[in-house]
């Protein structure tokens, strides 16, 4: 019978093996492994005496990314913004007027009249005419407006929207030249000089650097 004091018997206390003697033992004991599961862990990794764990460097921020002088628009975009804007106005104030005109309205249903419509129906029928033209027109006034802004802040895709208004309103002007309003004829006018504005060299050098600035802090 051996007793634990004996350091000549086998698993007496003078028989165990050193601190980290035994492979895959850690504190002397086996079966027992260090933190993350390595024999030869170390605090701190390698190359890092420390002790603290690395983190990579933090991405430079959007907003640091933008901060970059503010570029003035041209003379012709300001230009091309007013002109477009005061075809937005025209539009609003040719509605506006066009509500004094339901009796004329009335009279020309009144004179196409087939299916046999009484008076009140033809009045009826004339005040929504009016009303539906003014609410088109603010609408319409308001998108305009919108992408007058847009383009002034020089965004391609509001000058190509605007253009296509302006090729309409020129189509208007060729097709109709003789029965247009003075106030139509105006707005149609002004969108085609701010079309032609929109697209001077001057335009073009705002739309494309305002593009490159706008890319380089992260947005579209």
């Amino acid at each position: 019978m051996t007793t634990p004091s004996d350091p000549n018997q086998p698993g007496g206390y003078g028989n165990q093996p050193e601190y980290g003697g035994q492979p895959g033992g850690y504190g002397g004991q086996p079966g027992m492994t260090p933190p993350g599961g390595n024999p030869g862990y170390q605090p701190g990794g390698y190359g890092n005496p420390s002790g603290l764990p690395n983190f990579p460097a933090a991405p430079q921020s959007m907003e640091s990314q933008s901060q970059q002088p503010a570029i003035n628009p041209p003379g012709s975009i300001t230009g091309s913004f007013w002109c477009y804007v005061a075809a937005a106005v025209v539009s609003v104030i040719g509605a506006l007027l066009f509500l004094g005109q339901k009796q004329t309205v009335a009279n020309a249903l009144r004179n196409a009249n087939t299916t046999g419509l009484t008076e009140a129906q033809i009045q009826s029928a004339a005040g929504t005419v009016v009303t539906t033209a003014l609410v088109l027109a603010i609408i319409f006034a308001a998108l305009y407006v919108f992408f007058s802004f847009k383009l002034r802040a020089g965004r391609n895709w509001a000058r190509i929207v605007l253009t296509i208004v302006a090729v309409l309103s020129l189509l208007s002007l060729l097709l109709n030249g003789g029965n247009l309003s003075i106030l139509g004829l105006i707005g149609d006018l002004a969108a085609v000089v701010g079309a032609i504005l929109s697209y001077t060299p001057q335009s073009n050098q705002y739309i494309s650097a305002t593009k490159m600035r706008l890319r380089g802090g992260g947005y579209q």
